[in-house]
């Protein structure tokens, strides 16, 4: 039986970071070096959005430099598009401009197991409410802010918190299907991959940057097949509130995010597309 993968990928502070043709998914991938101008490729890129039916997802490639903030920030402009609720990343390092419309059931199930593992360290004491409140949770969050070579990038988190309203993340959890991922180096995801069998397997997967800064998978956990029990996602205090570490607080404070309550959303998400977790 033919099956397939999700997995969980969480980038830890700090963020910056920044085909397979399946019954769910639609692929379309074009070079900006068949477009004369800037205009005419973003026409292109309203017409392949609007007449999404389906879930789909589009790459384009070989973007001009002057090109990719402009056709993104106008993108974000228009009702149209706005009213698709896209997830759209521009890679300016690599001149790649991705994005995805139609997410489905289980693109979501990540954003409502955050706020029940936020909601458990409260109720269990492992945080304070003072802390809590600290907290901010947003999702589909435009960020422009990126350094360095990823200058001029742009990208809409699916799932980000942050710390006293700062602007730039310090834990972003993304989802996806595989079949349609940029390299996990560029764009740390929790994936999902799946088959015509429309059984669902996977692994979580935590990454985070080591001493030379460089991108690092530190923590790996299966989620389908359910074989058991499965070690929670572990960050600490430190590595959630990155410089504001609140007064008395210890930096090394684990805090955990339930595997099996991922397991239990996902397995909800899947109940309205026909879908169930491979065993």
């Amino acid at each position: 039986m033919s099956s397939s993968v999700t997995h969980d990928r969480v980038l830890r502070s700090p963020a910056a970071h920044v085909r397979t043709e399946e019954s769910c998914i639609v692929g379309i991938e074009r070079s900006a070096f068949d477009f004369r101008s800037s205009q005419a490729l973003f026409a292109q890129i309203l017409s392949d959005m609007k007449e999404a039916k389906q879930e789909t997802s589009a790459l384009y490639t070989d973007l001009r430099d002057d090109w990719g903030p402009l056709i993104v920030d106008s993108l974000g402009a228009h009702q149209d598009i706005e009213n698709l609720h896209p997830e759209i990343t521009y890679n300016s390092l690599r001149r790649t401009l991705f994005i995805v419309v139609m997410p489905t059931f289980i693109h979501e199930s990540h954003t409502n197991w955050v706020v029940n593992e936020m909601t458990d360290w409260l109720t269990n004491g492992v945080i304070s409410r003072n802390e809590r409140r600290l907290l901010k949770l947003h999702s589909n969050v435009q960020l422009e802010r990126f350094s360095a070579l990823y200058a001029n990038s742009r990208k809409i988190v699916d799932t980000q918190i942050t710390l006293d309203n700062r602007y730039n993340p310090t834990i972003v959890i993304e989802s996806g299907w595989t079949e349609t991922a940029a390299k996990p180096e560029e764009d740390s995801r929790l994936w999902l991959s799946k088959s015509k069998s429309k059984h669902i397997k996977g692994f979580a997967q935590v990454w985070m940057r080591n001493a030379q800064g460089n991108l690092q998978i530190q923590q790996e956990v299966q989620i389908f097949p359910d074989n058991g029990p499965a070690a929670p996602i572990q960050i600490t205090f430190g590595e959630l509130s990155g410089n504001l570490l609140p007064q008395g607080r210890s930096p090394n404070s684990p805090l955990f995010f339930s595997i099996n309550e991922l397991r239990r959303e996902a397995i909800e998400s899947m109940v309205h597309m026909g879908m169930t977790p491979a065993v």
